[in-house]
């Protein structure tokens, strides 16, 4: 089997190439990204076709007012598409590529008469574009909305692939409820990298629950600084580890005070941040399934989480941690205050959020992976 992966930055694409390539399965890694980037995954800079240009060009535009980047962005998929699509070799067996830039490069699997999965890493752009349409006006907050042609070019590649591959279950009944076939979706939750994430020694007895991530609407971050700052339990503490965000101020402010804010650290540090903690905590409203929680299981904490962070593929409600409603306030401070005041009980979740989490590596990953692109080329 001969696989090539397009990808427009990184999410899991270079997990995914990482573990082809030791299986002898990785013929190139399409990517906005500096191939020398993906040689720190293990991935040799030869097999790696790289436009940096499009990657500094998208990381620019952020910075810019929300409707310019809105129209910039498109022409920044569609820039990458297209000469992604001409580095897929000919000899490829299968095009693994990612949603919302890869139009061209399915057309070029098409034309060659190969197969292609495409990648979505969040739920269906319909219903993700619904659901934070509704959060944003639910803030008193204007919603810049997905560009049309984005979730055309989206609906496109969803229809004109072999396989859409998702994370979580709930990711994948987004799609279901979209009405795309049940047989159409492949499902491989997404793992952890051990070797970079397990316990180190917490220095201090204070309870403490923490929050890794974009500080966004999405995230659900204003429900979790609610929640604590309504508790407000002695002799604990909330750290919130991410770069501020304008949508965030309004909440940061408002409950400022009541927690600790870091600004993001590299992923290298973030090991010893986890293991400061007793408790995650995630209340995002829409989400594929969110590496965070992963990792933080690896480092020892129990979760709580929502339903629409895909925790349900990683941990059983009561187990290693809570599944929760989204925006429910009062579940949510029920259980932090659940954690905080049953200390046996949450070391025993902790405990099983530790060996829970080695069942989700990159190598079962990609053995998982293998196995499903096996069975779409109908490999045995």
């Amino acid at each position: 089997m001969k696989i090539s992966i397009v990808v427009n930055g990184r999410f899991h694409a270079f997990d995914l190439a990482a573990q082809l390539e030791r299986r002898g399965h990785l013929l190139r890694l399409i990517t906005s990204y500096p191939a020398s980037k993906a040689r720190e995954w293990g991935v040799p800079t030869s097999k790696v076709s790289a436009l940096v240009p499009t990657e500094v060009f998208n990381r620019a535009i952020q910075k810019l007012p929300a409707r310019v980047g809105w129209t910039m962005g498109l022409w920044q998929r569609r820039w990458f598409g297209k000469w992604a699509a001409g580095c897929i070799p000919a000899d490829t067996d299968l095009a693994v590529v990612w949603s919302g830039s890869s139009r061209d490069a399915l057309q070029r699997a098409k034309a060659l008469g190969k197969r292609a999965v495409v990648v979505r890493s969040s739920s269906h752009i319909n219903y993700q574009s619904r659901i934070l349409e509704q959060e944003y006006r639910m803030h008193g907050m204007q919603w810049v909305a997905t560009h049309p042609q984005t979730i055309q070019t989206e609906l496109w590649e969803y229809a004109n692939c072999d396989k859409i591959e998702v994370p979580s279950h709930f990711a994948r009944q987004s799609f279901v409820d979209e009405g795309v076939a049940a047989g159409r979706l492949l499902h491989n939750t997404i793992g952890v990298a051990t070797d970079r994430f397990s316990p180190a020694p917490k220095e201090d007895n204070c309870f403490r629950v923490i929050y890794v991530g974009a500080l966004t609407l999405r995230k659900g971050v204003q429900y979790l600084l609610q929640a604590w700052h309504e508790l407000a339990l002695p002799r604990a503490e909330l750290w919130i580890i991410g770069n501020p965000t304008q949508e965030a101020s309004p909440f940061l402010s408002k409950y400022g005070g009541s927690f600790k804010h870091f600004a993001a650290v590299p992923l290298a540090a973030l090991r010893w941040y986890y293991s400061q903690g007793s408790v995650f905590a995630i209340c995002s409203v829409e989400e594929g399934l969110a590496m965070v929680q992963v990792q933080a299981m690896a480092c020892g904490l129990p979760l709580i989480a929502t339903t629409n962070t895909g925790a349900a593929d990683l941990v059983a409600d009561g187990e290693q941690g809570f599944i929760i409603p989204i925006r429910n306030i009062d579940v949510l401070k029920e259980k932090i205050l659940y954690m905080y005041q049953h200390e046996a009980e949450r070391q025993r979740m902790a405990t099983a959020a530790l060996a829970q989490a080695q069942r989700f590596t990159w190598d079962a990953y990609g053995e998982r992976a293998v196995s499903e692109y096996a069975r779409v080329l109908n490999v045995k």
